[in-house]
């Protein structure tokens, strides 16, 4: 793939918008270094850039000069001056100087090290200008600017890295990525599931791909319900990160909806959220009590935490509680933080579903049908939903009913799918096969509490109350709330 050679208009627009927005950034380095150390640069930067807003570059140049001395540790004072000293006629020497005492003021300023570079290669003093070029992507490995212009620097200088800066240029051109993601979207929508999955794996085990481009690969696996390749397109964006972020503990999610066995082993490397893992991983293992205080006193700290997590924890604590309404809200909220996590609507769905509110929770499950590695617990709610739903049309119920047996064909083992087998049973009055499906919804997760609800009804049923409370006595550990569990309770009095 050939690549344009830029002009010097051209690096000059990128300089002059580089520039524009880190006056409009705030700096977060030493607040001290950032600012200067006299009140006045703020007012100096304010006057210089109307000064330049007015086209009166010179008047502007001389406002920053006569600032230097006075606020010489002013990060933005200087990558303005050198912007507007590219524009004056001999200007670039004093313009170069200005950017590389900007890099001297925070050597991690990749504005400051891409204004020093595009100013070098302007110059042609090539060698130098892929140094820079070099330290961009340190500091940005997905810089498209820095990666593209390195090709131009190692093509003049004969560097033998020549191939990878074109591998990499081409990897993080936006168009080739979102073509490739627009196809698997494309097939996802036609209900190719597998293609698209396909697709997926193809792009995550692309060897020619940077990590760095795998944060957004994942989101949108994690989005459509792929959650294996969503853990490990986030896992090998993980890689090139020193300090955790929020593709940790989006692949915690991934994991954690999966139902992976390892999943709370492998969150952590997520700093800062472990113990929130840990919550969730009590709450789901019968230790309710244990998990809430935990959550507390996590509460109580106040220390940075995923904003998403938080909320989700929150909703589940809610939904085992049987403050259905609350757990709802959780939901919407997680969501609003992270919108990837399409997956959380399932748990919404079963707390409308726990509520009462069957028209929305079939409305929400049938819309999740889609999501690829959690169909099967939607098609599981919204079953539920009908046999619920005294309104429900027979026409409708037979078609989820038939749907939830076709899939389970398919998914012998899935733990929601034979519970919901074992309430249609419970319905038709087949006791044998209701019996059979929740014992074996429970053999594959102990912790399943649907099949512990059915098998108190079941007991019910039977006329054996003292089975029903042992059974509901078990779901307590679980959710100590739960409404359904509670209804069931009134009726054995």
């Amino acid at each position: 793939m050939s690549q344009p050679r830029l002009s010097g208009s051209f690096w000059k627009a990128k300089l002059l918008s580089a520039v524009l927005l880190t006056l409009n950034t705030p700096f977060i380095a030493d607040t001290a270094l950032a600012q200067g150390k006299d009140d006045g640069c703020k007012e100096c930067l304010n006057h210089a850039t109307s000064l330049m807003a007015k086209g009166d570059n010179q008047a502007a140049v001389e406002s920053l000069r006569a600032w230097q001395k006075k606020c010489p540790n002013n990060l933005k004072l200087h990558l303005l001056l050198s912007t507007l000293l590219m524009q004056i006629k001999d200007g670039q020497e004093e313009s170069l100087q200005a950017a590389k005492r900007a890099c001297q003021i925070d050597d991690a300023s990749t504005a400051a090290h891409l204004q020093a570079a595009m100013l070098l290669t302007m110059m042609g003093r090539m060698s130098e200008a892929g140094q820079e070029y070099e330290k961009v992507t340190e500091l940005d490995p997905a810089n498209t600017d820095a990666w593209t212009a390195l090709l131009q620097v190692y093509e003049a200088t004969g560097d033998s890295r020549l191939a990878e800066a074109r591998r990499k240029a081409a990897s993080l051109d936006p168009k080739e990525r979102a073509n490739r993601l627009r196809l698997m979207q494309s097939m996802h929508r036609s209900g190719n599931t597998q293609g698209a999955r396909q697709e997926l794996k193809k792009l995550v085990n692309d060897p020619n791909l940077p990590d760095e481009t795998f944060l957004s690969i994942g989101k949108e696996a994690l989005c459509l319900g792929y959650l294996s390749e969503a853990a490990e397109a986030l896992e090998r964006y993980n890689k090139i990160k020193k300090v955790p972020d929020e593709a940790q503990t989006l692949r915690g999610f991934a994991l954690y909806l999966l139902n992976d066995k390892n999943w709370l082993a492998q969150t952590n490397t997520d700093a800062g959220n472990g113990s929130l893992w840990k919550v969730l991983c009590d709450i789901d293992s019968g230790k309710f009590n244990e998990g809430r205080k935990s959550f507390e006193t996590i509460s109580r700290k106040k220390d940075k935490t995923s904003p998403a997590l938080v909320s989700f924890v929150k909703g589940k604590l809610a939904l085992a509680q049987g403050e259905n309404q609350e757990a709802i809200s959780c939901f919407e909220e997680v969501q609003k933080n992270e919108p990837s996590l399409t997956a959380v609507k399932l748990y919404q769905a079963q707390a409308n579903l726990k509520e009462g509110d069957l028209v929305e929770a079939m409305s929400a499950a049938r819309n999740l049908c889609g999501l690829a590695d959690l169909a099967a617990r939607a098609r599981a709610i919204e079953l539920r939903a009908r046999l619920k739903d005294k309104d429900s049309s027979k026409k409708g119920l037979a078609e989820i009913s038939f749907q939830v047996e076709k899939m389970s064909k398919e998914k012998p083992d899935d733990p929601a799918l034979n519970a919901a087998l074992g309430f249609l049973s419970l319905k038709e009055k087949d006791y044998a096969r209701a019996r059979e499906k929740f014992d074996k919804a429970l053999a594959l997760d102990p912790s399943n509490q649907d099949a512990i609800l059915g098998l108190a009804r079941l007991a019910k049923e039977e006329a054996n109350p003292a089975l029903a409370r042992e059974m509901l006595a078990r779901l307590s550990q679980l959710a100590p709330g739960d409404s359904e569990a509670k209804d069931l309770s009134d009726t054995l009095k």
